[in-house]
């Protein structure tokens, strides 16, 4: 760990979301559980673009509802993108991606699926912490919650 990330309460600041894909189509994903934080519809496609010096394979972009509430709502009339970057350090966690260095928000988004986010995945939201200092702490915390949830499961589902 690097400069004062021993010191951040992750669990005060890690926000959950569920999406699932909508049925008959190929990139609509909608929120089923969690936090409306982002639009309630995202959309994840390939990742079409060149950057230097990492590695993306997909993108998500979505688009706030007039009447929808959402806590990136006023930022770039409505909408959010990100690519999400891989990390294979890591068991569980798909990529990575933020919201959004533009604005300098740089807002965090690890994104767990067990199916390539090909039918579902979740998204952990950290305020802030997508700057580099942050990250390898940040992925560790969310590789144990995985773990923890996977084994309450198991734990539930023998009782």
């Amino acid at each position: 760990m690097t400069g004062n990330s021993r010191y951040l309460d992750l669990e005060s600041i890690h926000s959950v979301m569920k999406y699932e894909l909508k049925p008959g189509t190929s990139s609509s994903f909608y929120l089923k559980q969690g936090d409306h934080i982002l639009p309630e519809r995202i959309s994840l496609k390939n990742y079409s673009g060149t950057y230097v010096g990492k590695a993306s394979e997909k993108e998500i972009k979505g688009t706030y509802k007039k009447n929808e509430a959402g806590y990136y709502y006023a930022m770039n009339h409505r909408n959010i993108h990100t690519r999400i970057y891989t990390n294979s350090a890591y068991p569980g966690i798909y990529g990575h991606g933020e919201i959004d260095r533009r604005f300098r928000i740089y807002d965090l988004l690890i994104f767990e699926s067990t199916n390539q986010c090909r039918t579902d995945f979740t998204i952990h939201h950290f305020k802030g912490l997508a700057l580099p200092e942050y990250q390898e702490t940040v992925f560790a915390y969310v590789s144990k919650y995985i773990k923890k949830q996977k084994s309450d499961k198991l734990t539930s589902a023998r009782e």
